[in-house]
């Protein structure tokens, strides 16, 4: 008798009895007080608990001796054995005490964040032993004393963020040791002294600021430096792109020389005692978005600054400029923001300076301005105009809301009273303070709770001030701002908009943009878990929400759960008896499990002895938990090892990457059969559940179709998720009209991307089944192959439609979509449809036509096109196109702009399916195209949808509607290929 042969099926409960004996082997080393962490990192650690009183623990859920093994909360390790601690990452738990000199002892320490807590005390001079640091975030902490210069011995550093604490002291200047530093920010401390430069004679290593040429921001506002800035602190090889020096105490002249960081984007140099003129090398700053110089002791004039053709704001208010408008103000083109109050101008203002197309707030009271007003040309776009004690003696205007203009304190008050609406001669006493969300809801909530206006509830938010420090607007004149900020929250903390709040958002002297913020729980909750809050602050505090025009921000969390309160089991532990109880209760019940599971393994392999196909992928999906279904079935997707993609990618080696973005990264790869293929690696916390997973990567493997990218195949092996795409030579469309890819797009090639992603689009939301709505159409997921086809991309933001005969003809979900393309009617419904991805399409079809994102200097594409539109007719776009396709257009043109204007309508009942859109740009092409084949633009065949929509060969596979096989859900937190 073959007794392997008969006992083989028994290796199927191989994984469970491993998992016994891992079990067993683990219960070993906690019995015997084993750790599999370091000693000296669990020393370092349990010190800092310590130092952090004795909840601490508690608040942080850290039980036990073995931070690795038990996978503390904000505690990362390594893999190596023993396990070293890599990374301690708790923002927003509002820890107290300080942070111990104990922490030299984790010397394998790549990160230390603790933002947003209570701690307090000096920053340990030990902190500079940790020399694998990379990232040391400790704002708005209540840390005193002065910067260690042992921070200098940190040669890895890339991250130091010190802003909103109490530190004294000066900037040493071992600063300038940190050679790989990319983020600076001391802001909001009570630091002193000079800035520090090398050659200043303070250190005998003789560095300073102007060593840190990889550093693109010195964030160094709102502290006491005083004397002059460094002539040297910019010079050639710096990549400075934000300087922000405003209120401090510095002195002496603007350097020349700051003309030498030519990739600066905002020099804030405000509320300062600086003094002199303003150099003209200024003006080589031709990136530059934000100038503030506003609120020195300068002089005139203001030099020719007609270069910064890029120019968004100017504030050079509060000076003596003593000059006459100038006329050169006409040339900025982009200019959004200007403000030159009381500076002693005089002179006249042309009418067509008001006209400047992205001009909205224009600051000249207090000066010298005579002569007429003339705003009766092409000025819709203004939202204030302060001209307020001034000599203008007569105004011509259009129609403006009284709050727009400000005329107090000129003569024309005083000659035009019977002409002039009474509120534009009066100072203005409106209110600054501006609101989000806040209803008007009217319950008593107890103690410690608020109400949450979107379900008249009480709840326990977090809560904090976003605080922008160099926004490229200095007013919020309508809602929209504040719909802009509300939009990003959502979808950067992944939370419903309507469980947003903005209680005030106002701008302070410094013209920072400060935000009271709430962020309320969902559903049934009544509070955020301790973990969530973590997150959240997190994310607040690391420059990730910053909408379009808002600038740098950093966050300072106000709310904190109360620890102190809670239930009687809390933070207890059990105790060893019932330990050693349950451990032998568990290990008896898992014995019987074995025996049953392998009873009927044994039975089950006795009774069907075909192969499986797909052995691999059942492998892969038995251990991950009991309701992770069966494993996925596959239609033409392939299943690949870790060890394949490890090889196609060479060790998923950075120069493979060609993208990152939430999900994870993406790396080209090449097969060993030699296809190229786009490899996108889910990142630990963007996970799904292998339930999700399956659901998801079933769905993608049906979709088939020439302009939708194709899934290759999916790896769900040694802990990864990984999918696996048809590589896209072309790069994305977005890359292309900005000239990235080297891909020249004239009016032909725009008009046959745009028809082969309308096809692509029409087949997913009218042949796939269940039909998809992909909630996330922009021109960065619309890539090109190597032919310069178009195909949609990115299905990891994609839900399932509702069916056809189901009341429901919307899904809800969270912001997932894009910021500019997102349809006007989600805002209020919070609900999706096919025509959701109309309205993102239309958006993408004016990009075709102007090559402009969809939000540029804080204005919307949709709204300038419509406004010109309204205006001038179609005709009046000629201005906006794109001045590549000017002049090739042709007849086409017009109906291209219809058809894009009716996929933007405001109201979805009013757009077009998007088969309709593919039959208006078919009629529209008609036979002014050759076929494939005979031109340089591949043509696909035409097609008609009441027949062979998508034609049935092999160019055109599509899904059918089989109602044999079974439909599956995306999970919210689905995959995407396009990235972040």
């Amino acid at each position: 008798m073959n007794l392997y042969g008969q006992w083989r099926p028994l290796r199927f409960c191989r994984p469970i009895v491993i998992l016994l004996l891992l079990c067993v082997s683990f219960s070993s080393l906690w019995w015997t007080g084993e750790s599999i962490t370091y000693q000296d990192d669990v020393n370092a650690l349990q010190a800092m608990l310590n130092s952090w009183g004795p909840n601490s623990s508690r608040i942080l859920r850290w039980y036990g001796n073995d931070p690795c093994g038990s996978q503390w909360p904000g505690i990362g390790c390594d893999d190596s054995s023993p396990q070293r601690v890599t990374s301690i990452e708790l923002p927003g738990y509002g820890l107290s005490g300080n942070i111990p000199p104990d922490i030299s002892l984790l010397t394998e320490l790549r990160t230390l964040e603790l933002s947003n807590n209570n701690l307090t005390g000096f920053i340990p001079t030990q902190i500079g032993e940790l020399i694998h640091l990379s990232e040391l975030i400790l704002q708005y902490n209540y840390f005193n004393g002065g910067i260690p210069p042992e921070i200098g011995n940190i040669k890895n550093l890339s991250t130091l963020s010190l802003n909103g604490n109490s530190l004294k002291g000066s900037i040493p200047n071992e600063i300038g040791l940190l050679e790989n530093l990319f983020w600076l920010d001391l802001a909001q401390n009570d630091l002193s002294g000079g800035l520090p430069y090398s050659g200043d004679g303070r250190s005998s290593k003789n560095v300073g600021l102007d060593n840190l040429t990889k550093a693109s921001h010195f964030h160094l506002n709102n502290n006491s430096f005083s004397g002059p800035i460094p002539e040297s602190l910019c010079h050639e090889s710096m990549s400075l792109i934000h300087l922000i020096l405003d209120s401090n105490q510095l002195t002496g002249n603007i350097p020349s020389g700051l003309g030498l960081c030519g990739n600066l984007l905002i020099m804030k140099l405000n509320h300062n005692q600086l003094r002199g003129t303003i150099p003209q090398e200024i003006s080589l700053l031709t990136n530059l978005t934000e100038l503030q110089l506003n609120d020195n002791q300068l002089v005139g004039p203001l030099p020719d600054l007609s270069n910064l053709t890029k120019l968004v704001l100017l504030d050079v208010s509060n000076n003596q400029l003593n000059m006459e408008f100038p006329s050169w103000m006409n040339s900025l083109g982009s200019l959004a923001d200007l403000d030159m109050s009381s500076t002693s101008i005089s002179g006249t203002i042309s009418a067509y300076f008001f006209q400047l197309q992205y001009l909205t707030a224009v600051k000249l009271a207090n000066n010298e301005i005579n002569g007429t007003l003339d705003l009766s040309k092409d000025t819709s776009q203004l939202m204030l105009v302060s001209m307020e004690n001034n000599k203008i003696d007569s105004f011509t205007t259009a129609k403006y809301p009284p709050s727009v203009i400000r005329l107090f304190g000129n003569p024309v008050c005083e000659t035009s009273k019977s002409t002039l609406s009474g509120e534009l001669c009066q100072t203005n006493s409106s209110s600054s303070v501006s609101t989000y969300g806040l209803g008007n809801c009217s319950i008593a909530c107890p103690s410690g709770y608020q109400v949450y206006p979107a379900q008249c509830s009480c709840a326990i938010p977090l809560e904090g001030f976003l605080i922008y420090r160099a926004p490229s607007f200095t007013q919020i004149t309508n809602q929209s701002v504040l719909l802009l900020l509300a939009s990003a929250l959502a979808e950067k903390l992944s939370v419903q908009l309507t469980q947003v709040v903005i209680k005030s958002a106002e701008f302070n002297p410094q013209n920072q943009l400060i935000a009271n913020i709430a962020i309320f729980p969902s559903g049934t909750e009544i509070r955020w878990s301790p973990d969530q809050i973590s997150y959240m602050s997190h994310i607040l505090g690391g420059d990730k929400v910053v909408p379009p025009g808002f600038g740098p921000v950093s966050f300072k969390q106000t709310s904190f759960l109360d620890y102190s309160v809670g239930s009687d089991n809390d933070g207890k532990k059990l105790p060893t008896v019932a330990i050693i109880g349950i451990c032998i209760g568990s290990a008896a019940f898992a014995s019987i499990i074995i025996g049953v599971t392998c009873f009927v393994c044994l039975r089950k392999h006795n009774k069907n002895n075909k192969a499986v196909d797909l052995s691999n992928i059942v492998g892969s999906w038995k251990a991950v938990g009991r309701d992770s279904g069966s494993a996925p079935k596959l239609k033409g997707a392939r299943y690949f090892t870790f060890a394949e993609l490890k090889k196609a990618t060479n060790n998923f080696s950075g120069s493979n990457e060609i993208g990152s973005g939430g999900y994870g990264k993406v790396y080209r790869g090449i097969l060993i059969d030699g296809q190229q293929v786009a490899i996108k690696r889910a990142q630990k916390d963007s996970m799904q559940g292998a339930a999700e997973f399956k659901n998801e990567i079933e769905l993608l493997s049906r979709v088939h179709h020439k302009n939708v990218v194709g899934l290759v195949g999916f790896c769900f092996d040694q802990g990864e998720q990984m999918l696996i795409y048809e590589y896209m030579a072309g790069g994305n469309l977005r890359d292309c009209l900005t000239g990235r890819t080297g891909i020249k797009l004239d009016w032909r090639r725009r008009i046959m991307i745009a028809l082969g992603s309308a096809r692509g689009i029409t087949y997913l939301h009218e042949l796939v089944s269940p039909p998809i709505i992909h909630r996330d159409i922009k021109s960065t997921n619309i890539l090109l192959d190597e032919k310069k086809i178009a195909k949609v991309a990115d299905f990891g933001l994609s839900k399932i439609a509702p069916e056809p005969d189901s009341r429901k003809q919307h899904v809800s979900t969270q912001v997932k979509g894009t910021l500019g393309y997102l349809d006007p009617e989600y805002y209020t419904t919070q609900q999706l449809t096919e025509k959701s991805d109309v309205y993102s399409f239309g958006v993408v079809l004016l990009e075709l036509l102007t090559a402009r994102t969809p939000i540029e200097h804080g204005n919307y594409v949709v709204k300038d096109v419509k406004e010109a539109v309204n205006k001038g007719g179609i005709s009046a776009l000629r201005s906006m196109l794109d001045p590549r396709i000017k002049e090739e257009s042709g007849i086409e043109l017009n109906s291209f702009i219809r058809i894009a204007l009716s996929c933007v309508e405001d109201t979805a009942s009013a757009r077009p399916s998007m088969g309709e859109v593919v039959k208006q740009l078919e009629e529209m092409v008609g036979h002014d195209y050759p076929e494939s084949g005979s031109s340089n633009v591949d043509v696909p065949p035409k097609w008609a949808p009441d027949r062979h929509l998508y034609g049935s060969d092999s160019e055109y596979m599509h899904t059918s509607r089989d109602s044999s096989e079974p439909s599956f859900p995306i999970s919210n937190t689905a995959l995407s290929l396009g990235s972040r």
